[in-house]
């Protein structure tokens, strides 16, 4: 009989990421007015807060009541404007996130939360579902990095575009009561 689940708590999560980013080497040179770790929990509250935009994120924080919660929920001291943040991130290696999601990754194994998403055992061991899906989040007809992908289009078209594109994947819980019951089957 396996143990039951623990719940996770967002304040583990939190110090996780506290740890992690504090090991990221900061690629900028000279003096810093805004450390990276404040580049990168703002990001992640950007994320966990659910705002439309960098621009809104910062023009909420301006607020005094809103920006002393920031600092209490995710430690953050300052918060860069959305222009720099961007800066400052795109100088970070993904390389470098690497170690973030395996300490995340691992807090959720031991948790024993991933069990409930297991699809089928085979040979004892776990499969899972996994949706994926892709698509483009940035084509530009002029500006490009290291990292775009080049679009050549069509025939009439004479200049390259530039673009990103992401590839994402969630697992989802799988519904075999649901799927393999009686009531279920017999609409079938």
């Amino acid at each position: 009989m396996s143990r039951k689940p623990k719940t996770i708590r967002i304040q583990s999560c939190i110090d996780i990421l506290h740890r992690s980013f504090q090991k990221i080497t900061d690629p900028r040179k000279g003096f810093k007015a805004i450390t990276l770790h404040d580049f990168f929990m703002s990001s992640y509250a950007i994320f966990a807060l659910k705002y439309p935009s960098l621009l809104s994120f910062q023009n909420d924080m301006k607020v005094d009541i809103k920006f002393k919660n920031l600092r209490t929920l995710f430690g953050i001291a300052k918060v860069p404007s959305d222009t720099h943040l961007r800066d400052v991130m795109d100088q970070v290696k993904w390389e470098e996130f690497r170690g973030v999601f395996k300490r995340l990754f691992s807090l959720v194994q031991h948790s024993k939360i991933l069990e409930k998403f297991e699809f089928i055992k085979i040979k004892n061991r776990p499969h899972y579902l996994v949706n994926i899906d892709g698509t483009g989040y940035f084509r530009s007809d002029k500006v490009g990095c290291d990292c775009c992908l080049t679009y050549k289009g069509s025939e009439d078209r004479k200049l390259p575009q530039f673009g990103h594109n992401m590839l994402g994947a969630s697992l989802p819980l799988p519904l075999l009561e649901v799927y393999f019951s009686p009531r279920f089957l017999r609409f079938m």
